[in-house]
């Protein structure tokens, strides 16, 4: 959910100042053409209108190249595997709500912080898992990384090689307000 709200939060930013910066560069490109409000302005604005109306088509510049990027941090990413005859194309958010849905079933009561990293034919899966004993560590990720492995390929079809990586926390950590 974080993730989801700070992305919110970068795509209202980038667009508040994607759009002053096209309102700017607009206003600076009417200037020159505008004598009522070249009248009202002062001096300098007044003897330099070229140099304004450079300013203002630098500001629209800029403006549209952030509106663009916006726009292209906004469409949907997919990640493609293939392997032998079969080609298969996933949206990264989709593979996102899985780990995500696997981690409230087999952890109801915390959040499990997670990394994915999608490389060339692979997937990591990157976690930081609640305490566990040392000895019971690696068959935990090994349980975690079958299960998942499972999961994808029964609904992605998914079935080249997931990576999953671990870190344990030393202690569980409970909210002051909360009991345990």
């Amino acid at each position: 959910m974080f993730g989801t709200l700070a992305r919110l939060f970068y795509s209202l930013v980038s667009f508040l100042v994607a759009t002053f910066f096209v309102i700017l560069g607009i206003l600076c490109l009417i200037l020159p053409f505008s004598p009522a409000v070249q009248a009202d302005l002062t001096t300098f604005i007044s003897n330099n209108s070229i140099a304004i109306g450079l300013f203002g088509f630098a500001f629209l510049v800029i403006g549209v190249a952030a509106f663009c990027m916006l726009l292209s941090g906004l469409k949907q990413r997919w990640y493609y595997a293939s392997g032998g005859s079969k080609s298969v194309a996933i949206n990264e958010q989709i593979i996102r709500h899985y780990v995500e849905t696997y981690w409230k079933q087999r952890y109801p009561l915390q959040e499990i912080p997670t990394r994915l990293v999608f490389g060339r034919n692979k997937i990591k899966v990157i976690a930081d898992l609640p305490s566990v004993p040392t000895k019971e560590r690696k068959a935990t990720v090994q349980e975690i990384q079958q299960e998942l492995q499972e999961l994808f390929l029964k609904f992605l079809g998914y079935s080249k090689k997931l990576v999953v990586g671990a870190t344990f926390r030393s202690k569980d950590f409970v909210k002051p307000n909360e009991e345990t």
